[in-house]
């Protein structure tokens, strides 16, 4: 089974993904993060790729990673390029392991849905009082600037493509229990 966990910076993926692979210790947890740093970030295929179909400037991976704060139509199409690259990645890990149960966690997993194979769709929330909390003491700073940058220019989530949304601010035994129904009657 792979489960994909959606939703705004400080919303508790990590927490919930964490929670989940606790529970059920076969899970092999995928930050997204970390193959961002080591693989996305490194990526000759699609610097060339981008380079290749925009022929206007030389592109470096800063210009493709900035495309997502001025969303307009080329930038739209850049950026689809860093999540094509990001989504490759990540099957990568996946057909490695192919008889083996995944949670991936990243906060723009839902603009790659169509591209990866998610038996469940989990989505966090909290408010942005609660999340900046929560930003504020795992990154141990006060400069919000990049948190509100990320923040503003986050495409909403399709509610229609989500199983399960898990309120991190409100969430207690009841809630987690309601996930573990739905995880056990998916994995049968």
């Amino acid at each position: 089974m792979i489960i994909g966990i959606t939703g705004r910076g400080g919303s508790g993926k990590s927490f919930l993904s964490k929670e989940i692979q606790r529970k059920y210790p076969n899970y092999i947890y995928i930050e997204v993060d970390k193959i961002i740093e080591t693989k996305v970030m490194n990526s000759k295929r699609m610097l060339n790729d981008v380079n290749t179909y925009f022929e206007d400037k030389e592109y470096k991976i800063e210009d493709i990673i900035a495309t997502y704060f001025d969303k307009n139509e080329k930038n739209i199409l850049i950026h689809r390029f860093f999540l094509e690259e990001v989504a490759s990645e990540i099957m990568k890990m996946i057909d490695k392991s192919k008889d083996k149960n995944f949670i991936i966690d990243w906060f723009l997993l839902h603009e790659i849905f169509d591209l990866l194979p998610l038996d469940i769709r989990i989505m966090t929330y909290a408010d942005y009082e609660i999340r900046v909390k929560r930003v504020k003491s795992r990154e141990k700073t006060t400069d919000l600037t990049m948190f509100n940058k990320v923040d503003e220019s986050f495409v909403e989530i399709d509610l229609s493509q989500i199983d399960y949304i898990f309120d991190t601010e409100k969430s207690n035994d009841l809630e987690f229990i309601k996930l573990e129904k739905c995880l056990e009657k998916r994995q049968r």
